[in-house]
């Protein structure tokens, strides 16, 4: 399950137009009803590490979209106006959608940086739904180690003693006290009974030397016998974009993350298929009712498909499946 924010903007024709009155003689504006101008905030990582912004601006309205990325199809939509929070609308169309019977069947949610926030993620956390949303780099901490990462991080237990140091999506690092070297702790999974997060000594399980494995042990009050160390971090339902139950650098979210491009295509046949790329309609309503047909027709063409046997061709609007 994905979110994607598409911006609507007016066409050539639906653009403001400056008219006169026949009271006053004197020019109106004629502008495109219901549509507003919005600004949409994209977060990108700059070469220092720290985070920037890149506003984009436009005049019309927006789409927000809760679609399935394995069959790439709307779950639910809302057609607002531009200047209304993205975040608003995506916490309405998830709540729908967890008080509905295909809640049972979603497995995770897929979401860029745009809707990180701890409310989303403990929404969809106590409905069972694994949260994978990209974090934002709030943090104001001065990297320590700019030459072996790109973030910064802080001690696990905050004693600034242990050798632990974790960042701020929730990975975890190990500091090696010998030679000062950071390597990414091996995640060993998340322990529900448990609540916890897993992680155990790369030397250990990659099986290669460490120099300063007897300290690090001792700093974790571990056994220097001990085949390794294990290392559980508690996860927090009010902070999970900070101790979650998958992190980031696993293979399992990265795999996740990537099917977020399913919604690239259903916009994709939004604006191509339906010919919304380049429209003449005039006012929010006329515009809803034109996304709600285009959403309707391409669920029914995908029912159609599944019911004549050819459900490879559920996304299909040019094949046809009456032969």
């Amino acid at each position: 399950m994905a979110r994607r924010l598409n911006r609507i903007q007016p066409a050539t024709r639906s653009r403001t137009k400056p008219i006169r009155s026949q009271a006053s003689n004197k020019p109106q504006t004629l502008t495109l009803p219901g549509a507003t101008w919005g600004c949409h905030k994209q977060f990108t990582t700059g070469p220092n590490g720290k985070e920037k912004q890149v506003k984009k601006k436009w005049f019309g309205y927006g789409l927000h979209v809760l679609s399935d990325v394995n069959f790439e199809l709307p779950l639910g939509f809302k057609l607002a106006t531009a200047k209304e929070s993205e975040h608003i609308h995506c916490k309405n169309l998830v709540g729908e959608f967890i008080d509905s019977d295909l809640s049972n069947r979603c497995q995770s949610f897929v979401a860029d940086r745009g809707l990180d926030s701890n409310k989303l993620r403990k929404q969809l956390f106590e409905a069972n739904i694994l949260p994978v949303i990209e974090s934002r780099n709030l943090w104001d901490e001065i990297n320590l180690d700019p030459d072996q990462l790109d973030v910064p991080t802080r001690t696990l237990n905050g004693n600034g003693v242990d050798t632990m140091l974790v960042t701020e999506c929730g990975d975890l690092y190990c500091k090696c006290p010998h030679s000062k070297q950071i390597r990414l702790m091996h995640h060993q999974g998340y322990e529900k009974k448990r609540g916890t997060v897993k992680w155990a000594c790369p030397a250990a399980v990659n099986d290669f030397e460490c120099k300063g494995r007897a300290e690090c042990y001792k700093s974790g009050h571990v056994r220097i016998d001990a085949k390794t160390r294990v290392v559980r971090v508690k996860v927090d339902p009010d902070h999970l974009r900070d101790y979650g139950a998958l992190p980031p650098s696993t293979y399992k979210w990265k795999r996740l993350y990537r099917e977020r491009s399913a919604c690239e295509w259903i916009f994709s046949r939004i604006a191509d298929g339906f010919l919304m790329e380049d429209h003449f309609i005039r006012g929010q309503k006329r515009m809803a009712l034109r996304i709600s047909m285009s959403m309707t027709v391409n669920l029914a063409a995908a029912c159609f498909a599944i019911e004549s046997g050819k459900p490879e061709r559920m996304r299909s609007l040019v094949k046809d499946l009456a032969a």
